[in-house]
């Protein structure tokens, strides 16, 4: 007999079992596949949460820092060279360096937050955040000043405020605080000029609770007579950081929010999405007079009154915005506590 009469297929039962095998062996592959699709995104949203938390906490870190720094000594009073009372200048009120409001309520009136939001507005209705922060989250309030300029010599009450002209970072209507070693005034700049290397700051007196008013810088003068030392200018920045809602949806149609600041008077930016709640805790001391600077205690923003605060704990719930496992986003809390160190920032 030849090998072409003995040469023999696969019968019916065996082509149906390796047909079985081989489904079984792709459902197995697709289901590693599937798996590992799953825990591939779980923990690129994992990252991307943590990322955001990361970047949100380093912005708000970094003014909480500096808040309260006024030039050579922060301890020292601030003297206000404005028309308006400091109620009624929530965005240069750097005599109150750090403010925080407790989101109690479930709508965003003013008054769903203690103290009222209405505090962050100016008397003839203008300020405001811009955007209604989400109910039931915290906002925060912190105020320094910046871009320091030494004197370029001594100042004396009716004198022009004169400054080294040199990479100067100041600019008309900018609010200044003019700060030695044992005081500071708020003004306002009204108009520089340059000449022979030095910066004259007017102070032009205005109306308006922001306008300068006809007043002069103290009783006498400021810096030293050989060189004005330890005197300064610098601008007042008040940074508002608060969680709001951006207009767009995530994969499942929620609202998706984010961490928010004001600077100044300027226009509202959205920092960092994925951000869904803030929820603060100040640090304070209650005998700020004495030679103990330490906190003693911790204080919700409601609760805060004339005690001095050394330290803000910030929490932020972090969001991967859409679901990545499951039905849901991934959510979690991240939490820093930041020490003002104004009298290390000189």
């Amino acid at each position: 007999m030849n090998s072409r009469s003995r040469q023999k297929g696969l019968s019916l039962a065996e082509l149906l079992l390796a047909l079985a095998l081989g489904a079984v062996i792709v459902a197995g592959f697709g289901r590693m596949f599937a798996a590992s699709r799953t825990t591939q995104a779980m923990l690129e949203g994992q990252s991307r949460l943590q990322e955001s938390a990361r970047v949100a906490l380093d912005l708000i870190a970094r003014s909480a820092r500096g808040a309260g720094y006024v030039g050579c000594d922060s301890s020292a009073a601030v003297a206000n060279g404005l028309n308006g009372a400091w109620r009624d200048l929530p965005e240069v009120r750097v005599a109150s360096p750090v403010e925080a409001f407790d989101g109690v309520g479930a709508d965003s009136d003013d008054d769903a937050w203690q103290p009222s939001l209405a505090g962050l507005k100016a008397t003839d209705g203008s300020g405001g955040l811009g955007t209604a922060p989400r109910p039931g989250t915290d906002v925060l309030v912190l105020r320094r000043m910046e871009a320091r300029r030494p004197l370029a010599r001594s100042v004396g009450p009716l004198d022009a405020v004169v400054v080294d002209a040199d990479d100067l970072d100041l600019q008309d209507d900018d609010f200044a605080l003019l700060a030695d070693c044992a005081r500071a005034m708020l003004f306002r700049i009204t108009s520089i000029a340059e000449a022979a290397g030095v910066a004259t700051l007017a102070r032009t007196p205005g109306p308006g609770p922001f306008g300068n008013r006809a007043v002069a810088l103290g009783t006498s003068a400021w810096g030293g007579a050989s060189g004005a030392e330890g005197a300064s200018v610098g601008r007042v920045v008040t940074d508002v950081y608060f969680v709001a809602e951006v207009g767009a949806g995530n994969n499942r149609g929620e609202p998706v929010f984010a961490l928010w600041r004001k600077v100044g008077d300027a226009s509202v930016a959205e920092l960092l999405r994925g951000i869904d709640d803030m929820q603060l805790l100040l640090a304070v001391d209650s005998t700020p007079t004495d030679a103990d600077r330490r906190a003693d205690r911790y204080l919700s923003p409601a609760n805060l009154g004339g005690e001095a605060v050394r330290a803000v704990h910030v929490e932020l719930l972090a969001s991967s915005i859409d679901a990545t496992a499951g039905d849901r986003p991934l959510r979690r809390v991240f939490a820093r506590t930041v020490a003002l160190r104004p009298q290390l920032l000189r």
